[in-house]
């Protein structure tokens, strides 16, 4: 279901007003993004060393017995996990024999979407199901309320009491588990559940809904739980005693603990390891270009509300702005991550600075070169 309203939007005072206002937020955001791309060039690189170090220094143990002598070494083995101690959700009293158990909470609620057309401005009202309490008093549209949402919400649970054969394995292993199974509570749990907004438990399917099957209206709540159920594991860590725990070293930047399903080789595990690093540090380096995009195009914000009273000029100005805004967020992204291989890899480090400021200069050349056509024009 979903309402729509038409309203006239802000007038160009009010506009000017706004973007000069986030003229700080967009400030903010880009030193968030300098700050976020220098700090995952060095996270990515001492990463890199860590599992280099390990995988020159890792040895490989049988699960089935305890190996006394590589007390303190980093060791890789395999075997059948077993869960010792049930995993527990202390508020629906859930038992299982799980290394975890993610309890997911949802309630059908009203969301707001606003939808910005030339001087026109669109208000409108779906109902979906939220895992998060959804705050109806900042909506426009003031009678479209939202109860409050349970004291009960998504959580994870873990068991304190896991081994890998003859081994206990660390809390820090045992959260890498996948928890993927669906997990339907039994009658005598279901039974135990209580209330909520004046609505017995029923199941539907494997959720458990608080309200009308298929009729689902605002203020209704489902929940769903995973578990984590215990299988073939590989792991690669350190050795204390009977446990299996982080591993670090004075050659070592921070810690090593693998853990993978099934029966893997230390090779293998590292090299996912390696592809893991891989792919984060893409991921941070793309969130941190779009922080300064995004910044730059709130600086430029004045700017464009001003030239867009002029309709031609202005679409022309907004397309200026925004190419000029993603060429600075490219150089600048590009500078930072190469100042934060020179601390660590001067060889492309140095490469990628010079790249940065390339693409500086080639923002400064076509703004001269604007200006000399520009100056040309006025003259002939």
């Amino acid at each position: 279901m979903e309402t729509e309203f038409l309203e006239d939007g802000p007038g160009c005072f009010d506009q000017l007003k706004d973007s000069i206002a986030k003229v700080g937020i967009g400030f903010v955001m880009i030193l968030i993004a300098f700050s976020l791309t220098f700090w995952n060039e060095g996270r990515a690189v001492k990463r890199a060393q860590d599992l280099a170090f390990g995988k020159g220094s890792v040895v490989s143990i049988s699960s089935d017995k305890i190996d006394s002598g590589k007390v303190g070494k980093l060791v890789h083995t395999s075997g059948k996990l077993a869960v010792k101690t049930d995993v527990v959700d202390p508020h629906f009293k859930i038992h299982a024999n799980a290394l975890g158990l993610t309890r997911t909470v949802e309630m059908y609620q009203w969301k707001e979407k606003k939808t910005k057309k030339k001087k026109k401005t669109k208000y409108s009202y779906e109902q979906v199901w939220s895992s998060s309490s959804i705050n109806s008093s900042s909506f426009k549209k003031t009678k479209f309320n939202n109860p409050g949402f349970p004291a009960f919400k998504t959580e994870t649970f873990h068991s304190k009491n896991v081994s890998l054969g003859a081994y206990g394995l660390d809390d820090v292993l045992i959260k890498k588990w996948s928890i993927s199974d669906s997990y339907t509570p039994k009658a005598e749990e279901l039974s135990a559940f209580g209330k909520v907004n004046g609505f017995s438990p029923v199941l539907d399917g494997t959720t458990v809904l608080y309200g009308t099957p298929g009729s689902p209206v605002v203020g209704d709540v489902r929940v769903s739980f995973k578990i984590g159920a215990p299988g073939e594991a590989s792991v690669v860590s350190g050795l204390e005693k009977t446990k299996l725990t982080p591993f670090t070293s004075g050659e070592m930047n921070g810690t090593l603990a693998l853990l993978e399903s099934g029966t893997k080789s230390s090779n293998a595990m590292f090299q996912t390891a390696e592809d893991e690093n891989t792919m984060m540090t893409w991921i941070l380096r793309l969130v941190g270009f779009f922080l300064m995009f995004i910044g730059f195009n709130l600086l430029f914000g004045p700017l464009d509300t001003v030239m867009r009273m002029i309709p031609i000029i202005g679409a022309v100005i907004d397309f200026g702005t925004t190419l000029i805004a993603g060429l600075l967020a490219f150089g600048l992204t590009f500078i930072t991550i190469s100042i934060g291989w020179i601390f660590y890899r001067p060889l492309i480090g140095i490469p990628l600075l010079l790249i940065g400021f390339g693409a500086i200069g080639g923002i400064i050349f076509l703004a001269m070169k604007a200006n000399k056509k520009n100056n040309a024009s006025a003259t002939a």
